[in-house]
């Protein structure tokens, strides 16, 4: 599992997924206009 911190419009969120589509899901968040501040392998 991976854990992956982001801020969007202000607001601080945090989402737990699995390491195959961790990658995956970053790149949509950030498509989306989020920023990622941290991740980690849990």
């Amino acid at each position: 599992m991976v854990l992956i911190c982001w801020e969007h419009r202000g607001q601080r969120l945090q989402e737990t997924v699995p390491v195959h589509r961790a990658r995956h899901r970053r790149l949509e968040v950030e498509q989306l206009g989020g920023v990622v501040y941290w991740s980690e392998r849990l």
